[in-house]
């Protein structure tokens, strides 16, 4: 499954506020694919898609537009790649945020 795919074009649509509104619609994508599983998971994918974009935010910008995202970057986010950095924050805070979580718990889940 590619987590990164699933999350931008099923849960960031034109409906979105349905499922909780910009950040409520991550917690419910997590949620629904496994938890903490889904979150290592999300965030291996967005780590893999910066090393192979050099870290270059128009080429991340560019293949998030392309996987059908559907709401724009806020102001503070500037374009998808901040978006994106955004989320994978968020996804590594709730594994934070679990009992006895650490950083190194998702370099250990596969």
């Amino acid at each position: 499954m590619n987590y990164l795919e699933t999350l931008v074009r099923d849960y960031y649509h034109q409906d979105y506020e349905m499922d909780g509104g910009r950040w409520g619609a991550l917690d419910v994508f997590i949620d629904n694919f496994g938890g903490s599983e889904a979150a290592v998971a999300l965030i291996r994918e967005i780590d893999r898609l910066f090393e192979a974009s050099g870290s270059d935010d128009d080429r991340v910008s560019d293949h998030i537009a392309k996987l059908g995202i559907q709401i724009m970057p806020s102001a503070s986010e500037k374009n998808y790649a901040g978006w994106l950095r955004q989320v994978r924050a968020r996804a590594e805070n709730m594994l934070l945020a679990q009992p006895g979580g650490r950083r190194e718990d998702r370099d250990d889940a596969e």
